[in-house]
């Protein structure tokens, strides 16, 4: 049975190695072809990249939504106060943008784990700047690692609000602009450390809805309340906006929210405005997603300079070796037709010398068909061996002494190398029975 699966594994080497030399001959004879293709694949790739969608379906609060719940009109508005970009993959290169980096999370689908938290902290401590905008999703759990924390109700206005009470109008004061803006479905800010400059508040007639029943009760807490503030954290700041829905493509155009929104960039925003999209369960395809991503980095200058260095290395060396593999081929074949003659007067020599040697010429007829057979014993593709390592196999394999079929292969090869000969009918007849006996043992 392992003679039998060690046959099959040798057959199926065999064949993965003949198809290999198969497919490299082919690669070498149309080289050039392949090299062209290769350039034109690559060039597409880049068009396609550059083409490529974020999403199929992009999800709610995406900075490449332009429905209604998307930020769109808001990643517009950002793009026109500094480079702006999205993450897809991972928020971990926060750590490498350095300190004139404001970072954009808008009502995270998903929770950030203690990794990105982490993260994020050293980022903003370091100097970055996080705009922070949620009610009471995973965005109000993050704003905790600031030492913000956000209310788990709605705040409802009787008197100043827009459609519903639960849409209050919220005056607010960044910088030297001031307005009102509209919002929707907001929560407060609970906590805040006490130097936060306040960027937004409710009227004195708002009330947070704590037991959500829609009315005014003697439970429910009353206004003014915190909406928009502005926290320093190590050398950098936290902008907390306990409402997710204000900056939305919906929202952003009602009262006076676009200039709320482009005051906030205009005070707070810095050279790299990054949107968080790492957090989102849009409908995506992975490898659009990968694509899209690697479409942000082609902006490197350094990256992109890489890049084609690689390739190029890679196509370089690739070449090299094919050529070299072309010159050996034409030099074997000159010195081939350089010495045919040498090589028919050496043949002529060596058979007449059989020839006149016939009990020489019997044993190495034996020792051919011999050591054919030894071969075929451990390897049935008869791969070459020397005759040490052929002794080796085959006494390990067959528990026979070593030494002894070393001797006798030796014994024989010097004598079809023609460094000895066999001077006897007797001597002959010894040889060849010693390698009958050999061949018994190993049947």
């Amino acid at each position: 049975m392992f003679q039998i699966f060690g046959f099959i594994i040798g057959m199926l080497l065999e064949f993965l190695k003949r198809v290999a030399k198969f497919l490299l001959h082919a690669f070498h004879r149309l080289r050039y072809i392949f090299f062209l293709m290769l350039l034109v694949v690559l060039a597409s790739g880049f068009v396609f990249i550059l083409a490529a969608p974020s999403y199929l379906t992009p999800p709610k609060y995406s900075a490449f939504n332009n429905g209604w719940d998307g930020l769109s009109a808001f990643y517009s508005l950002a793009s026109r106060h500094a480079a702006t970009k999205a993450s897809y993959i991972s928020i971990d290169e926060l750590g490498t943008l350095g300190n004139e980096t404001t970072l954009v999370i808008v009502s995270p689908e998903r929770p950030y784990n203690a990794k990105e938290r982490l993260a994020l902290r050293e980022f903003v401590a370091n100097g970055g700047t996080l705009i922070l905008c949620d009610t009471n999703g995973y965005g109000a759990d993050l704003a905790q690692e600031f030492k913000i924390k956000y209310g788990n109700s709605t705040v409802v206005d009787y008197l100043s609000y827009s459609r519903r009470q639960d849409f209050p109008l919220i005056p607010f004061s960044v910088g030297r602009e001031t307005g009102i803006s509209y919002s929707k479905f907001p929560t407060v800010i609970l906590n805040y450390p006490h130097d936060a400059v306040v960027l937004a508040s409710t009227s004195p007639e708002s009330y947070l809805d704590v037991n959500k029943n829609l009315a005014v009760d003697e439970g429910d807490l009353k206004g003014p309340f915190v909406i928009a503030a502005a926290v320093d954290y190590g050398n950098g700041r936290v902008i907390a906006i306990s409402d997710a829905n204000i900056f939305t493509n919906d929202m952003i155009t009602r009262g006076d929210n676009i200039i709320f929104g482009d005051a906030i960039l205009a005070e707070y925003a810095t050279d790299l405005i990054v949107f968080d999209e790492t957090h989102r369960f849009g409908e995506r395809d992975y490898t659009l997603l990968y694509l899209f991503a690697y479409r942000e980095k082609m902006a490197d200058v350094a990256y992109m300079a890489l890049t084609i260095a690689v390739v190029a290395i890679i196509l370089l060396i690739a070449h090299k070796i094919l050529t070299r593999a072309e010159k050996k081929k034409i030099e074997a074949q000159r010195d081939l037709k350089l010495h045919t003659y040498r090589d028919l007067v050496f043949d002529i020599a060596a058979n007449a010398k059989l020839r006149a040697e016939p009990y020489t010429w019997i044993v190495l007829m034996q020792y051919d068909r011999f050591r054919d057979r030894l071969l075929r014993s451990i390897d049935p593709f008869r791969k070459p061996l020397e005759n040490k390592e052929l002794a080796k196999k085959i006494a390990k394999k067959y528990n026979l002494d070593e030494s002894d079929l070393a001797g006798l292969l030796d014994r024989l090869e010097s004598i079809k190398s023609g460094e000895s000969s066999v001077a006897s009918i007797e001597e002959a007849t010894a040889l060849c029975r010693v390698m009958e006996d050999y061949l018994h043992k190993i049947m």
